[in-house]
């Protein structure tokens, strides 16, 4: 149907680097054709580009060129000439500051050194930007519009950071990241236990919980730490160390900003989002604090809520193109040109040749 259109997304993760290609039709019914990944390896960190730009030129040209090789099994040969990114850069703000660069539409701000790399990144491979969004405002897309127009707040609790965007009054009242997300969980439970980071990450999602009601004191989980020692962990200590996290990501940082707006309430509710989200007791932690059951944001097959977010835009732009297949004409080709040039060449030296056995007789 030519009312159909493929969109590309790129999300720039403390993980991976991820495309996610997928096709929209006239009644914006959106279906995932793919998603591919490419490890991150450090470069990037809250959201910024922090590696060589060449290394990440190169990890997302292998991303786009994953995408276009599924995408060039379709009916039609096409190709991703243009894509939308989606960042966690925890610079952003809604107020235009020294050297930064408007995202969003113009709606919020990040470092502009950051922006001119990406944009670097792209232009290196020949991709045209739609379009840089920050992941807590393309987050608001998946919430109803009903909570917007009230009183809302959407956090999305991620790996390396944790990003919340509040709503007030059906406008952005404060959006923000924080640089500490569920990877500060496990780092904990590593370092106090002395475990292999794989071993401490695992223990945090099947054993750790943010609420410590009705924790049994006797409980007990025994394990290995790093050097193949036998250890006892008790099940409340790794409760505490859990909890005492989340409380000064939630009361330090999310928490903080709703009180700065005074007598603000959340008659919109709350939406949680974010793989950090699953963290055993999260909901009734939050629940506690605030009186509120928190809503999840459900991005299943979306990769995230956030690309969900993006896609569910209203103006999405086609991102691809028909392959254009040159064909060739009658131009000789620079190997036959070659040839010729070697011919003449042998017939001067054989003329030469020739001259000189005339001069010797």
């Amino acid at each position: 149907m030519e009312d159909e259109k493929f969109i590309a997304v790129i999300y720039f993760g403390h993980t991976n680097i991820t495309g996610v290609l997928a096709k929209k039709s006239g009644d914006n019914e959106i279906s995932i054709i793919t998603t591919q990944s490419e490890p991150s390896n450090g470069c990037i960190q809250n959201g910024v580009l922090k590696g060589y730009i060449d290394d990440i030129t190169f990890k997302v040209k292998i991303v786009i060129d994953k995408l276009n090789n599924v995408l060039q099994n379709t009916e039609k040969k096409l190709e991703i000439k243009y894509a939308y990114v989606c960042i966690n850069d925890y610079s952003i703000s809604l107020v235009s500051f020294s050297n930064s660069q408007g995202i969003d539409n113009q709606k919020t701000y990040i470092k502009k050194e950051n922006y001119e790399k990406i944009k670097n990144v792209f232009e290196t491979i020949g991709i045209t930007l739609k379009g840089i969004f920050s992941s807590p405002n393309a987050l608001a897309n998946c919430v109803p519009a009903e909570a917007q127009s009230k009183n809302c707040l959407i956090v999305d609790f991620g790996e390396d950071t944790t990003s919340m965007v509040l709503y007030i009054d059906k406008k952005i009242g404060e959006l923000a990241i924080h640089p500490i997300g569920g990877n500060n969980i496990t780092f904990d439970i590593q370092n106090i236990y002395s475990l292999k980071l794989e071993d401490a990450e695992m223990l945090k999602i099947e054993k750790a919980t943010s609420n410590t009601d009705n924790i049994s004191q006797l409980d007990d989980i025994y394990c290995q730490n790093k050097d193949g020692e036998n250890i006892k962990i008790s099940v409340k200590e790794l409760a505490d160390i859990t909890e005492a996290r989340v409380q000064e990501i939630w009361c330090n940082f999310i928490w903080d900003t709703i009180e700065s707006f005074q007598n603000i309430v959340l008659n919109g509710g709350i939406f949680i989002t974010g793989n950090g989200s699953k963290l055993n007791g999260l909901h009734r932690f939050i629940e506690k604090k605030t009186n509120i059951k928190p809503t999840n944001i459900g991005f299943e097959g979306f990769y995230n809520a956030a690309v969900k977010g993006i896609l569910l835009l209203q103006n999405n732009e086609n991102c691809v193109e028909e392959i254009k297949i040159i064909e060739q004409t009658s131009t000789p080709s620079k190997k036959k040109e070659k040839n010729i040039i070697e011919n003449l060449i042998d017939i001067i030296f054989e003329q030469e040749k020739s001259k000189e056995k005339t001069k010797e007789n």
